[in-house]
């Protein structure tokens, strides 16, 4: 299979500190690609010409207000809309998007960076427009209604103001539903799990048994503290967030609320930890097909965000990969990926772990009108299909 090349453009002045700050961190969260032998380059808009016509690319623009007067630059962005690539304009204040962004991106929403610290967010758009990070943008909040109701809503606010769907149990459920069977499908198919830790979580058993679920579906994420509070035993692998002054309004002792200083640190914390946590994932699920295809002969090479390749000699098998429940894309995805030659026609690797049955029965239909072969991690007997 030959290797795939993924490209982002960036457009702007070469003195631009979002730049420097960007190219880092999309350095740091693709340097996995090795593994398959694929790369990610970074190109100026002096450099559009040379990229090859099968890259697969995204452009972001660094808008400034001198952008309209310059000439390399306004090129730059006609030669990325002639060839169609998606374009995503950077402004400081999205309320003043029409006086410093130029006409030519008028068409297409832009990103408001009015923090460095934000550059996270930014760049997990960016590989997710390059198909390398899940792009369901899910996150669930676990928390105790009695005293941190107010929190949990403000987040969730926050939340889907930066394009996120967000899982709040009391309004994320409709009546009729099975309650505890669609909690832990929405779990598992979550990007990151929020857990508030104020004094009432240790006495609400549930939020305990949502805690342990996530670590064996191998969801992680933050836990956001109360002033106080010692760290919860079941969420020894969240990345903890303490609240302070700062970052919450404390009265009498109580939590009432989260700044909006707390509020953006808990957001950026959650962009800046989502590709690992991803990257965490799909390792998990990795390391059991390697365990078993090891002893078969085979090598299991693992392709960022997208599937897992078992080789032996000149021959391959593609494993499209799945985190959660997966979607109409994913089904899609594997059954365009089949050889002519293999039956069955695509291979789709996912956890069923919390899918309710209706869903399990819905997938099972959707597979079995396109050939596809669902194959669990965990069972081994599954991998006899390897010639």
């Amino acid at each position: 299979m030959p290797s795939q090349r993924f490209v982002v453009v960036v457009i702007g002045t070469r003195t631009d500190p979002r730049s420097d700050k960007l190219v880092k961190e999309l350095r740091e969260r693709t340097s996995s690609l090795r593994e398959s032998g694929e790369r990610l380059d970074i190109v100026s808009q002096y450099r559009i010409n040379s990229l090859p016509v099968d890259a697969r690319a995204v452009a972001v623009v660094l808008c400034h207000r001198g952008m309209r007067k310059s000439e390399a630059e306004i090129m730059a962005i006609a030669e990325v809309r002639k060839r169609g690539i998606a374009i995503i304009p950077v402004v400081p204040d999205l309320r003043k998007f029409t006086t410093v962004a130029p006409i030519e991106v008028k068409d297409f929403n832009g990103f408001e960076l009015s923090h460095l610290v934000d550059i996270g967010e930014l760049a997990g758009l960016l590989l997710e427009s390059l198909g390398l990070q899940r792009s369901k943008r899910k996150i669930f909040i676990s928390y105790a209604r009695m005293d941190s109701s107010a929190v949990a809503q403000q987040l969730r606010e926050a939340f889907a103001a930066r394009w996120y769907s967000v899982f709040l149990d009391t309004i994320s459920i409709r009546p009729g539903a099975v309650f505890q069977e669609e909690l832990l499908q929405e779990l598992a198919d979550s990007d990151a799990v929020v857990l508030l830790n104020s004094p009432n979580v240790k006495s609400r058993p549930y939020v305990q048994q949502e805690i342990a679920f996530a670590d064996q579906a191998g969801v992680s994420g933050v836990e956001v503290g109360w002033p106080g509070m010692s760290r919860m035993r079941e969420g020894g692998f969240f990345m903890p967030l303490p609240l302070d002054k700062k970052s919450a309004l404390i009265r009498g002792g109580v939590v009432k609320g989260l700044t909006p200083a707390g509020i953006r640190r808990v957001l950026r914390r959650v962009a800046d930890m989502r590709t690992v946590m991803q990257l965490k994932r799909e390792r998990g699920m990795l390391e059991l097909v390697r365990c078993y295809a090891q002893t078969q002969g085979w090598t299991a090479v693992p392709y960022f965000g997208r599937h897992i390749e078992l080789r032996q000699g000149a021959a391959r098998i593609r494993l499209d990969l799945a985190l959660g429940v997966p979607t109409s894309l994913d089904l899609e995805r594997a059954f365009q990926s089949r050889s002519q030659r293999s039956r069955p026609a695509g291979r789709l690797l996912y956890d069923p772990l919390g899918i309710t049955d209706r869903q399990a029965d819905h997938l099972n239909f959707l597979g079995t009108h396109l050939d596809l072969q669902y194959l669990h991690p965990n069972d081994a007997s599954q991998w006899a299909f390897i010639p």
